[in-house]
């Protein structure tokens, strides 16, 4: 079926250098840092609501096709637009509904104007984007600012140096969300009930355990060769990076074990001996079938390239 362009916003470059409706080249990557910004959003607004999905639907970024036709006047106004396929896809089902891209935009806007007022950002707002929307403007100039407007907003966004200082004190700033690690326990402090986990990164994570979790994080560390925890609970995250700083509380602990050479049967055939095996189980037809140059023209046989012999 036909595709359906669908507005999405319009970001508009306002100063003296955007008078005449051009658009330097040099701003060209604030349209990139756009994209990453409303994808990032997206994404994470689509976890938010689907919490029992692991991983992102199959072909989540290549669904998210964003073009601009024109340049319009009025400093230089950049018409942002969706191509979606007129058909039930993966990612997003219909496509005459709205669905979280329409709805990362008109949250981009809400934030933008949240900050420049000063006020709490949406709630809804993934922490994971702030770096995103703080890297907006690197390319502007003093006087000089990025406006935005979603096809859902009743109001326009304007992002300006001011507006970016704000964002980049936000992220100096932490905030507290679900921990759910799986780590080895590197340290524990018994009369403190303080010890350290090393997740899959290697950063060394500190936390405090409940008294009733004590043998439990004794027992992981004393047999860290073979040991894993899981953990549940609330963290401290960097609001810069979206990094984990320190588990602040927590819920559960699990016990999981790790492979190790003992995990593995010594007595098993080599894989050489198995292929031996299997070769002989093969009727006597069934090899003279090969062909007698199969393994001068291999890939002439299996992808039916290669230069056969004569």
């Amino acid at each position: 079926m036909g595709d359906e362009i669908r507005d999405v916003t319009t970001i508009t470059f306002s100063g003296p250098r955007f008078e005449d409706a051009g658009l330097d080249i040099d701003v060209l990557p604030e349209l990139i840092g756009y994209r990453k910004l409303l994808v990032e959003t997206a994404k994470e607004l689509w976890r938010s609501e689907n919490p029992d999905r692991q991983r992102l639907p199959k072909g989540f970024h290549e669904s998210i096709r964003l073009k601009f036709y024109s340049i319009e006047p009025g400093s230089a106004a950049v018409p942002i637009k969706r191509v979606v396929l007129h058909q039930d896809t993966l990612l997003f089902g219909l496509a005459d509904r709205s669905d979280e891209i329409d709805e990362a935009a008109q949250l981009i806007d809400e934030t933008i104007v949240a900050v420049s007022e000063d006020r709490p950002i949406p709630e809804k707002m993934p922490k994971s984007s702030l770096p995103l929307l703080a890297a907006l403007g690197e390319n502007l100039r003093k006087g000089e600012a990025i406006k935005t407007r979603s096809a859902r907003s009743s109001k326009t966004a304007e992002f300006t140096w001011e507006t970016r200082a704000r964002v980049e004190r936000l992220l100096e700033a932490v905030y507290e969300d679900r921990v759910d690690i799986v780590g080895e326990v590197r340290s524990a402090d018994v009369d403190l009930r303080n010890f350290a986990i090393r997740d899959a990164t290697g950063a060394k994570i500190p936390a405090k355990f409940r008294p009733e979790d004590e043998a439990a994080i004794t027992d992981a560390l004393h047999e860290h060769a073979s040991c894993r925890v899981a953990i549940i609970g609330l963290g401290e995250f960097s609001a810069r990076d979206g990094s984990l700083r320190r588990i602040v509380r927590i819920d559960n602990v699990e016990r999981r074990a790790t492979v190790t050479d003992e995990d593995y049967d010594d007595s098993a055939p080599p894989l050489w001996q198995s292929i031996i095996t299997l070769g002989a189980s093969l009727p006597a037809e069934e090899w003279n079938r090969v062909p007698a140059d199969f393994a001068a023209n291999l890939d002439h046989y299996l992808y039916g390239s290669g230069d056969e012999e004569k």
